[in-house]
């Protein structure tokens, strides 16, 4: 049975691209899927990054995520809409640990 989770990431100007093939990798290598964060086409103005992924480990992801050495750590954002939801939820680092 499925369970989709859409995501999406987005962190300041100034980072490093590197860190977001780090979470591709770590998600291969801990899930063995190949669901990646791709990188929105749409004209943004801060990094936008999007995925879908089906069973996804929601709290080792964001721990993954926020244990990262982010530039500016304040500045990365995750949105998460798990399935049946009807919006997205907001994690950063002042939030992500709420959801243990």
């Amino acid at each position: 049975m499925s369970h989709i989770t859409n995501v999406i990431l987005s962190h300041n100007i100034t980072e490093r691209e590197e860190l977001i093939e780090k979470i591709n990798k770590w998600l291969e290598k801990e899930h063995g899927r190949d669901r990646k964060l791709v990188k929105s086409e749409e004209i943004v103005e801060i990094p936008t990054y999007l995925m879908e992924y089906n069973h996804l480990f929601i709290e080792e992801f964001l721990t993954y995520v926020f244990s990262l050495p982010w530039e500016s750590t304040e500045d990365v954002q995750v949105f998460l809409c798990e399935q049946y939801a009807n919006k997205y939820t907001l994690y950063d680092m002042t939030n992500y640990k709420e959801y243990k």
